[in-house]
């Protein structure tokens, strides 16, 4: 069985088939929905060889990330994956250790093999790779990449969210429960931390507490390299006592995890003496006692984006931003009257 076979199965024109193997967003949802039920039904493999002779390009699509141990990958990664099976592109997974030069080497690979698109996430290539790789890569699209780059926005793409729209929907889900005094627990990268950029999420929690009558009481730094890290488990009782604390936001869960740990060691019950909320959507995090209210980052929007940017299916530019959304679980309670009225 073919494409054309496949066509006359769907009613419809062989493009029309392409298309949707393509993931183009020229397809009627009610078109789309029937050649995919036909593709289903009859186990039809497009041979993506002979796409790539014609096209004189693979369907490649390469993810090049700094760290495999960064949780706050897990998600988009997930979502990588999908999205390429999805639209018959194949993915391809390349992790630099945070160092440029096998960065560079990724890069190069993936050049040589014409890929399709390459997404780069806290990338420290140089310019001059990048440069040279457009010559034979079809896209790059960087993730998360900061307004202050000094990258070439003429030619290369940026993608992200929006740190303030993290804190301003974490912020909102706990102050609606009648949270007022937080615990900060900041979780920084190596690259980050060499950056000397403060993170986005601070600022942004910084800059909406004053419209909710709230304040930062306490601050809890952390490592986000350091696997066996702990935070101290009597520094955070006494923390909540002697500061009315009665919520805690985590800039990535497995912050939060780290003090889902911390809490247990001091004999503290989340949500009843300390509610939390976290920021990736782990997987995990639905899993933990109790499940964890975390702030989802719109991965799937994001992906979506920059495939259908890759094949040539999109109608219009590429977004910069998609919106955030909060999961709220079993980790968000009302403030414990006790330790609210230390402070009042």
């Amino acid at each position: 069985m073919n494409i054309h076979d496949i066509a006359k199965k769907a009613g419809v024109s062989y493009m029309t088939v392409s298309r949707v193997l393509n993931g183009s967003l020229q397809v009627r949802e009610g078109t789309r929905k029937r050649v995919e039920g036909v593709i289903q039904k009859n186990n039809y493999v497009p041979l993506h060889a002979a796409t790539h002779l014609s096209r004189k390009r693979s369907v490649t699509v390469g993810f090049i990330l700094p760290k495999l141990e960064y949780a706050f990958y897990e998600p988009f990664i997930n979502a990588f994956y999908g999205a390429c099976f999805a639209r018959g592109l194949s993915p391809e997974l390349y992790f630099s250790q945070l160092d440029p030069v096998a960065e560079a080497a990724c890069v190069r690979q993936l050049a040589s093999r014409r890929a399709l698109g390459i997404i780069l996430s806290g990338s420290r290539v140089d310019n001059t790779v990048l440069l040279r790789s457009l010559a034979h890569v079809g896209n790059l699209v960087f993730l998360g990449i900061p307004p202050q780059t000094k990258r070439l926005p003429a030619r290369y793409h940026f993608v992200g969210f929006a740190d303030d729209e993290v804190a301003a929907a974490a912020l909102g889900a706990l102050t609606k429960r009648g949270h007022r005094r937080f615990l900060y627990v900041s979780s920084r990268t190596q690259m980050v931390k060499r950056s000397g950029v403060e993170s986005g999420r601070r600022l942004g929690w910084e800059r909406h507490l004053t419209g909710h009558g709230a304040v930062i009481a306490e601050t809890l730094e952390l490592d986000n390299d350091d696997y066996e890290e702990v935070p101290d488990p009597a520094w955070l009782a006494q923390a909540l006592r002697r500061h009315g604390i009665t919520a805690a936001f985590c800039e990535n869960d497995f912050a939060a995890l780290k003090l889902y740990r911390a809490a247990a060691l001091a004999g503290l019950e989340i949500p009843r003496d300390l509610s939390v909320v976290g920021v990736d959507d782990l997987f995990v995090s639905r899993y933990l006692n109790p499940p964890l209210s975390t702030v989802a980052l719109p991965y799937e929007a994001l992906l979506g984006d920059i495939l259908a940017h890759f094949t040539g299916g999109a109608k219009r530019p590429l977004r910069l931003r998609a919106p955030v959304s909060v999961r709220e679980r079993g980790s968000i309670g009302d403030p414990s009257p006790v330790r609210r009225s230390v402070k009042e």
